[in-house]
């Protein structure tokens, strides 16, 4: 059996962004939803844009907000037949502030509800069906109970001949860096490729300077890269190889939620299909950047032939990303 399944597992929310004139967030105002949200929902939506077989564990409540979620992913052919749906805890929201100056602030409705809680354990033959598990950071940080399901399913995936991705998502005014080591500690070791900030290698690592946290974490028995995302200037891929710079590319940036679950799933989305680093680097600059010219969470993660028409017009699409996306394999 193919494996194909790149898999996002995590908080899924029903989002309400505010529009119109700015008002805090405990003052009357307007909003816009509810939207389906949640860092690893957006990453396996992204994969399925892209034309992957992208796929999403988690938990909603027995209600109208769950519904969302759920008839969003179908929507999208989001495989969620891990989707768990419970009558004991409703759905968990989240709610969005624009500020005058771009800035955003949050506020979760999370731990206490349904995506506070872990769904079933996938079985075996579904384990066996998935290329690639993606762990965020934000759910390891969750609850216990969510760090110990993402560190068993990570390693019943890599058991089963799978691979393992991390994106860190934490800061130090989160958690201090004890516990941030503490948390992602167990999936470093197994993880194949990283994509931390050069802020999150560092708080990781205790290294000096963000090249020296990647050359550490680099050296985990199974990482094959490092993927320093470094927002609009790009990434640099550190590999046995060498290191790497992809500049990103120039645009009007209008929402940046969910750039980095759009960047981490294209990158892994064209390893699968065979490309290089590099050229996986580039492909996932490139959905990252347009994923920040769309308002809302999810609007902005960008379907293949939009990203293969961006880097046309940008004069930088290369003769890898052109072999990645005339590759006939079955998905």
């Amino acid at each position: 059996m193919a494996r194909l399944t790149i898999l996002g597992m995590g908080e899924a929310l029903a989002e309400f962004t505010q529009v119109g004139d700015y008002a805090p967030l405990a003052a009357e105002g307007a909003y816009r939803g509810p939207f389906a949200s949640g860092a690893p929902l957006i990453f396996a939506t992204a994969v399925s844009r892209l034309g992957g077989r992208g796929a999403f564990l988690g938990t909603v409540g027995d209600d109208a907000f769950g519904e969302v979620v759920s008839s969003f992913l179908t929507r999208e052919g989001v495989d969620h037949s891990g989707l768990a749906r419970t009558g004991d805890l409703p759905t968990s929201a989240s709610f969005v502030v624009n500020h005058p100056d771009g800035t955003r602030s949050f506020f979760f409705h999370m731990r206490n509800g349904a995506a506070g809680r872990p769904p079933p354990l996938p079985s075996p033959a579904y384990l066996r069906q998935v290329a690639w598990v993606h762990v965020n950071g934000s759910c390891l940080a969750m609850n216990d109970a969510w760090w110990q399901y993402c560190v068993l399913v990570a390693r019943l995936v890599r058991n089963a001949g799978g691979r393992v991705s991390l994106d860190p998502n934490l800061r130090a005014e989160l958690a201090g860096p004890e516990r941030i080591r503490a948390l992602v500690a167990p999936i470093v070791d197994i993880a194949s490729i990283v994509f931390p900030s050069g802020e999150e290698a560092q708080l990781i690592t205790g290294a000096a300077s963000p090249a020296a946290a990647c050359a550490a974490l680099r050296q985990a028995p199974h990482n094959e890269a490092v993927v320093l995302k470094q927002g609009a200037a790009g990434c640099t891929v550190y590999t046995q190889d060498g290191t790497v710079a992809v500049p990103s590319f120039p645009v009007q940036e209008v929402d940046a939620t969910g750039a980095g679950d759009s960047f981490d799933a294209a990158f892994l989305w064209a390893l699968q299909r065979g490309a290089s680093p590099e050229s996986a680097a580039l492909w996932a600059n490139a959905a990252g950047a347009l994923s920040v010219t769309v308002t809302g969470p999810i609007d902005g993660a960008p379907h293949r032939d939009t990203v293969d028409d961006f880097l046309r017009r940008s004069g930088r699409r290369t003769q890898g990303i052109g072999n990645l996306l005339d590759d006939t394999r079955d998905e």
